[in-house]
């Protein structure tokens, strides 16, 4: 019955501002990973001109994270506000190895093989660099492991194992889905023509291009110079949710300072 009194009722403090600060991380992640996917989407479109090829690649993508993902909740049990961006890094590194291994296939098609052998030729010529490029990938992101900050420790344990089932992912299930997906790298159709068209464009344009890209990167430098270092923790926060409004509601009323500290003391006299 209070708001039929005209009280306002409003919730803030540290459990109502951590709750806010994980539904904009989650929402946040969402947006990225998203954006990651329809990205990658694009270049595999216009690198391959092959929409089987793309699905492939994206299938397998999809499985891999997913694989991760259960081994977070295995390993770990939650995912933090720093954990979670696995999903964007696995997104860029593991599609890498898809690409080298379908062009390593594609390669050896047009060498006059049939696509099944193709495929077992292009698992062969990739498979000890690609396990190169995980290990190494895989020890970067282990190399978090000893730290104390505990979000980053399991970032890198994540991450870290993700690299492993990038690389079983693309040297099992991606033949696999090329196999069924893909008849042949054969002459590129339509599809195809229409990005060589679209790059024959960009060919004779190439000083605009580099014109463009120069005059864009001149802009974005002078909105960079403006760039500070903001040391405030409370502006990364998002300044809508409602635990923001209302902390700021009490502290422009002097009610509150959200800049303050909590210390311990042994005796009311050491307090003092």
């Amino acid at each position: 019955g209070l708001t039929e009194n005209g009280f306002a009722v409003k919730l803030t403090g540290s459990a109502a501002l951590e709750g806010d600060e994980l539904k904009s991380v989650e929402q946040g992640m969402g947006l990225a990973g998203v954006i990651s996917f329809v990205l990658v989407t694009v270049v595999l479109i216009a690198g391959l001109r092959s929409l089987g090829m793309m699905a492939a690649l994206i299938g397998t993508l999809v499985v891999g994270l997913i694989w991760t993902a259960a081994f977070a909740i295995f390993a770990v049990g939650a995912l933090n506000l720093i954990s979670v961006a696995f999903a964007v890094l696995f997104v860029g590194l593991s599609v890498d190895f898809g690409i080298h291994f379908t062009l390593r296939a594609i390669e050896r098609s047009q060498a006059g093989d049939d696509w099944a052998a193709a495929l077992g030729q292009g698992g062969r010529g990739v498979a000890t660099s690609l396990g190169l490029c995980a290990l190494t990938s895989a020890i970067a992101f282990f190399s978090f492991l000893p730290t104390a900050y505990v979000g980053l420790a399991e970032l890198g344990l994540i991450a870290g194992s993700g690299m492993v089932d990038a690389f079983v992912a693309n040297l099992t299930v991606l033949p696999a889905l090329l196999k069924l997906l893909v008849r042949k790298a054969g002459p590129r159709g339509g599809f195809g023509r229409a990005f060589d068209a679209g790059e024959h464009v960009l060919m004779r344009r190439a000083r605009a291009v580099v014109a463009v890209g120069v005059l864009s990167a001149l802009i974005a430098g002078w909105f960079a110079a403006g760039a500070r270092f903001d040391f405030d923790p409370m502006n990364l926060r998002d300044p809508d949710a409602p635990s923001m409004r209302t902390l700021f509601a009490l502290a422009d009323g002097g009610h509150i300072s959200p800049y303050s500290a909590d210390i311990l003391a042994d005796s009311r006299g050491e307090a003092e």
